[in-house]
């Protein structure tokens, strides 16, 4: 009976130091530190290049204003590259954008509008993060019958 119990114990603290010591708002498999209060959210704002989900996609954006606001209209240049040629713009690429908040189970309240400005490039107005949390901001990109997202961490102050 003590030897279970210690076992257990063992178990749930080795599970919690591991769950404590994996902790980010990151999926990219970088580790974000807790030591700066903020520094989580602040990296995960900086994290603005991604890969596609399928891994054929680089997607890369850039918010006007900068920061993103709270409960404020912004836009975002969007630049789609082929992994395969990170510097080529992936040319016959189209978009959707959305953005949600997964703790909060909804989404925006507008419908962005997607604007292609060439090759691989994208302007993106109507945004609005109407409240203040953790916000996915999700960029799907369509080339012929191929749909792959690109998904990023945003926190709002």
């Amino acid at each position: 009976m003590m030897y279970a119990m210690r076992v257990m114990t063992a178990l749930v603290i080795g599970c919690v130091s591991l769950c404590v010591g994996c902790a980010t708002n990151d999926t990219s498999g970088q580790r974000v530190s807790d030591d700066a209060g903020d520094s989580k959210a602040a990296a995960s704002n900086l994290i603005r290049e991604r890969e596609t989900s399928g891994g054929r996609y680089i997607v890369r954006y850039a918010p006007t204003p900068d920061p993103i606001p709270t409960n404020e209209m912004f836009s975002l240049e969007i630049e789609v590259f082929s992994a395969d040629a990170p510097i080529a713009h992936a040319k016959e690429a189209n978009i959707e954008v959305d953005a949600a908040m997964p703790a909060h189970h909804h989404g925006m309240n507008l419908y962005p509008r997607v604007k292609k400005t060439g090759e691989g490039r994208f302007s993106v107005e109507g945004m609005l993060f109407h409240m203040p949390g953790h916000w996915e901001l999700y960029v799907d990109v369509r080339e012929k019958e191929r749909i792959e997202r690109a998904r990023f961490d945003v926190m709002l102050d």
